[in-house]
């Protein structure tokens, strides 16, 4: 996911590192996301100038 602002001069970039797993429910399957164990999540936003590109 990805996103600037012109205003601000910024550029912002989400990256996760993300598991899945598929489970069924009610007889439907649904996609569970999760970092290391259920219940957790991880992201890492890298902020960058578009001015300069810092």
């Amino acid at each position: 996911m990805e996103g600037a602002s012109r205003k601000l001069g910024v550029f912002a970039i989400r990256m996760k590192s993300d598991m899945l797993a598929w489970e069924e429910q009610d007889g439907f399957m649904v996609e569970d996301k999760y970092c290391i164990r259920r219940g957790t999540y991880c992201g890492l936003i890298f902020l960058l100038s578009t001015r300069n590109a810092e």
